[in-house]
């Protein structure tokens, strides 16, 4: 019974540190960042602050959730997961909005938008499928957790810009970066259960997969590449 105390004990722990982790890599990153393109640029769009807000307060919410299950206040929990349904559909639709709208306002790579609504759209998958598992704590907890460390991606590639290491290792770096908590997880379970889950494998294979997404010859296919030409010229 004590084994097994510590156990959970031990899951609670490891992922209110991956919550935090994912915080404070985005408060160091973004505030870098945003700071430092008021700098340079005078002002931002409206529209991307308002999708740092929708992301922002996904990653607060999942802080939060964290805490709550740590210290066993599942009922709050739970009630603070239909407010997560709404932040999320906020974040795919401003997400959307941001990555198309780019390159018109700058008049940037139309790959960039392919890449990071990809992204977004892959976070926002994972999530649904998380939401959906909410009564298996087990998968639900590691889908969430994956989810929100994609959403977390661009934070934490302006925290290791903002620390110097994203010119050191380059976006094959951040992609590490991602991998590091995934990883973690899966040896952690491995020494707890003896085994690999799905899961597990899943959460891993998504990470690869950003890797993929964020290949540029990808979105400069004939097919793709009318595709978000398309949609940049309707917005436009």
């Amino acid at each position: 019974m004590m084994g097994l105390k510590r156990e959970i004990l031990g899951h609670r722990i490891f992922f209110l540190a991956i919550a935090t982790f994912f915080l404070l890599s985005n408060m160091i990153g973004f505030g870098f960042s945003i700071n430092s393109r008021i700098h340079t640029e005078g002002s931002l769009h409206t529209h991307i602050y308002i999708h740092g807000l929708c992301a922002g307060l996904w990653i607060l919410l999942y802080f939060i959730q964290t805490v709550l299950v740590f210290s066993k206040r599942l009922k709050l929990h739970k009630e603070l997961g239909l407010l997560g349904i709404v932040i999320l559909i906020s974040v795919l639709i401003s997400g959307f909005y941001v990555a198309f709208m780019v390159p018109v306002i700058y008049q940037s790579d139309l790959g960039q938008a392919g890449r990071d609504f990809s992204t977004i759209l892959l976070g926002v998958i994972l999530s649904v499928i998380g939401l959906n598992y909410r009564r298996k704590p087990f998968i639900h907890k590691r889908l969430m957790m994956v989810a929100t460390l994609i959403f977390s991606s661009a934070g934490i590639a302006r925290m290791m810009d903002f620390i110097g290491l994203l010119n050191l290792f380059g976006p094959i770096g951040v992609v590490m970066a991602l991998l590091i908590p995934v990883i973690a997880l899966m040896v952690y379970d491995y020494f707890s259960y003896k085994k690999i889950f799905k899961v597990d494998l899943m959460s891993f294979l998504s990470i690869c997969l950003i890797f993929v997404l964020a290949t540029p010859p990808l979105w400069e296919n004939h097919f793709l590449a009318s595709i978000l030409e398309t949609i940049v010229g309707w917005l436009s």
